[in-house]
């Protein structure tokens, strides 16, 4: 079983609209891909517009960095903006006319919280996207879905099927989307465990990531694990717990006020 492979069983067994994403490391940009910029500025959209549409296949770095600059930090092509730590909390008159995202309490909650993470470094000179409806190239790093609550509900418990850790299998981190969606899952965090990443919490994206939606994303092989684990799980075995039937019964249409 390769990635994609696993992203279609995982598709299938949490029942998942959108398509999920292969994340890869390279040394070139892939053939018949295009700039991720170019599907949109921002990153995190640019992938959700892929999941959704199955499609292009994309990449980011040598040869192309044309998108957003914080994306370029946390995907590690590039150090951090200095005056950054105000404009993610409360602004500073000194950077960018005092613009704020209010996104932490003050600058020194920022720089600790990004000491705490660690250096952001790419696997490799360029990062590959590929929806599991194309062939992906270079190494497979993670694997990112889609999903509603209930799904991401879903694959939350297949991942703790096959684990002995309770508490440490899946994580709701800090930062933004495109930290969520790639930076932590493919092991680009120096001090990020390997996990299962669900979110994203950044509100910055509330305007085009759909109100119902959530991320989860994996390291390979812990993608590998669930896609192994998936028909002797209870997704598979116990589907209807998993996914109800949604269609109102009569005891369900007078239900008093609690």
């Amino acid at each position: 079983m390769d990635l994609r492979e696993a992203g279609e069983i995982l598709k299938k067994s949490a029942m998942l609209k959108d398509h999920p994403i292969v994340i890869t490391a390279l040394d070139a940009p892939p053939p018949n891909a295009m700039g991720i910029g170019g599907i949109d500025r921002c990153t995190a959209k640019a992938l959700y517009i892929m999941a959704r549409d199955g499609d292009p296949c994309s990449y980011a770095g040598e040869g192309h960095l044309q998108f957003c600059p914080g994306a370029q930090t946390w995907w590690g092509f590039r150090p951090p903006y200095r005056g950054l730590e105000h404009f993610v909390s409360r602004g500073s008159r000194d950077y960018r006319q005092g613009a704020a995202e209010y996104l932490k309490r003050d600058p020194d909650l920022v720089l600790r919280s990004l000491e705490a993470i660690g250096p952001m470094r790419p696997p490799g000179k360029v990062l590959g996207f590929f929806p599991v409806t194309r062939e992906f190239t270079g190494r497979p790093l993670s694997l990112l879905l889609f999903g509603d609550a209930e799904q991401v509900r879903a694959l939350s418990g297949l991942a703790h099927y096959g684990s002995q850790d309770p508490i440490n299998e899946v994580r709701l981190p800090w930062g933004p989307s495109c930290a969520t969606f790639v930076t932590y899952p493919a092991g680009m965090a120096e001090n990020m465990p390997p996990c299962c990443i669900t979110g994203p919490c950044d509100p910055t994206g509330d305007d085009w990531f759909p109100q119902e939606k959530m991320s989860f994303a994996m390291p390979m092989e812990t993608a590998l694990r669930m896609a192994t684990d998936a028909p002797s799980s209870f997704l598979a075995l116990r589907a209807k717990v998993a996914f109800p039937d949604r269609t109102p019964g009569p005891q369900d249409l007078n239900i008093p006020p609690g």
